[in-house]
């Protein structure tokens, strides 16, 4: 808390002395529908100088007769040829270039704060209530990256701790993270290893492997890894590489002028040994006829054949017995969908006439269902008013059948 706000008072002072250049935003978005309606405020404002630029903003949000906020969000950047500063809240813009990813920018909470400070090919952070699966975390970390002719290098070190709290239990420790990558010719190889040690339990562990070597036009790549359960992304939205798994992937690439062949195998099991999560493929690509052919063996058999005629694209399955059919025009595009095993028929149409519309009608004739959505979206001169009616089924073939139709009016404007 202290660190932030000193940051704060810092940049509001550099933004009094340093001759700037400066831009504001309002933006005033809302939707009402019959579960209940809501509002959202959204004043944004950027001041920058020759070597430092500072951007907030400020969220103040309403629903159903409560109102939330404000939420202030802010960051200040300094940035020089040698080093690099950056702090903020509600904002996090570093993610760990290793294999393992353990942190990644796109995990983040309105109450999260972060500083950085880079120097060279070094890196120290420290971030609070940065989120970890459930709860908010707070921590420190460095990253060491080197790099000579051949060979780069990296290292980083991170420890956290989310405290304590009568209802969830705690989660602290310390995560250590060595990677090398070396190439030579063609002859790409990388090799990294991970150790994450929690303040209770047993520690666990990654391993990874990987060769890759091209020649000509053709490339073989190689990989071997081993991630123990409890190795995981910490602090990512998703985990880079699976926990609870191990093995052994195999890729071949070959890119023809005429022709283009890849195939791919893959051998994984879980620590234990009591799932296997196999995958065999071939894909073809060729040029000349217009067409690719993606065969799948493993773990479901599959025969995609994919072909494009003028504005239309096609893919069908002979195997699973599915088509789908696109047509894109400069106002108009339609997707067709078949799933002959499922009896599911999809029609989804998109056009522009004064707004524009998107219109999804399937039928499933084995359970005698229907599904319909509809969406129109009025550009304005500073925003927009959308219409909707019905749930959109995102291009599931499956989803939406049975669900109660129900509408909804939203907007947004920008001052």
């Amino acid at each position: 808390m202290f660190l932030r706000e000193v940051f704060f008072l810092a940049c509001l002072l550099l933004a009094a002395l340093v001759p700037p250049t400066a831009a504001g935003e309002l933006r005033y978005s809302g939707s009402i529908a019959p579960g209940g309606s809501s509002e959202e405020w959204q004043l944004g404002f950027s001041r920058s100088g020759e070597s430092w630029a500072f951007h907030s903003q400020g969220v103040i949000v309403q629903e159903e007769g409560r109102i939330k906020g404000p939420v202030l969000k802010w960051q200040l950047s300094w940035d020089q040829d040698w080093a690099s500063v950056r702090a903020g809240r509600g904002w996090h813009a570093f993610t760990e270039p290793s294999v393992f990813r353990i942190m990644h920018g796109n995990n983040v909470a309105e109450e999260t704060s972060m500083l950085l400070a880079s120097l060279g090919g070094s890196t120290a952070g420290m971030f609070s209530k940065l989120p970890l699966d459930n709860r908010l975390a707070g921590g420190a970390f460095i990253l060491v990256e080197h790099a000579a002719p051949g060979l780069e290098f990296m290292g980083m070190h991170l420890r956290y701790d989310t405290g304590y709290s009568p209802l969830l239990e705690r989660r602290a420790g310390q995560v250590a993270v060595l990677q090398g990558i070396h190439q030579w010719r063609g002859l790409t190889v990388t090799g990294a290893l991970g150790r994450h040690r929690p303040a209770e339990g047993r520690a666990s562990h990654g391993v990874l492997g990987r060769a890759s070597y091209t020649f000509g036009k053709s490339s073989l790549n190689l990989e071997a890894l081993r991630v123990e359960p409890g190795f995981e992304s910490l602090f990512a939205a998703s985990n880079r590489l699976t926990p609870n798994r191990q093995g052994f992937t195999v890729a071949f690439t070959h890119k023809g002028e005429d022709v283009s062949l890849e195939f791919q195998g893959r051998a994984h099991w879980n620590v234990e040994g009591s799932r296997t999560y196999p995958r065999l493929g071939l894909k073809g690509d060729f040029k000349r006829l217009g067409l690719t052919a993606d065969l799948r063996v493993l773990p479901t058999a599959a025969l995609i054949f994919t072909g494009k005629e003028g504005a239309a694209t096609w893919q069908v399955d002979p195997l699973r017995q599915w088509l789908r059919v696109d047509w894109a025009g400069e106002y108009a595009g339609t997707r067709l969908n078949f799933d002959l095993p499922g009896g599911i028929v999809r029609l989804q149409a998109a056009f522009t006439f004064g707004s524009d519309w998107r219109l999804v009608w399937k039928r499933d004739f084995l359970r005698n269902l229907s599904h319909f959505s509809a969406r129109a979206r009025v550009p304005l001169k500073r925003g927009a008013v959308q219409l909707e009616w019905g749930e959109y089924d995102r291009g599931n073939l499956r989803a939406g059948f049975g669900q109660k139709a129900t509408w909804r009016i939203s907007w947004e404007w920008q001052f």
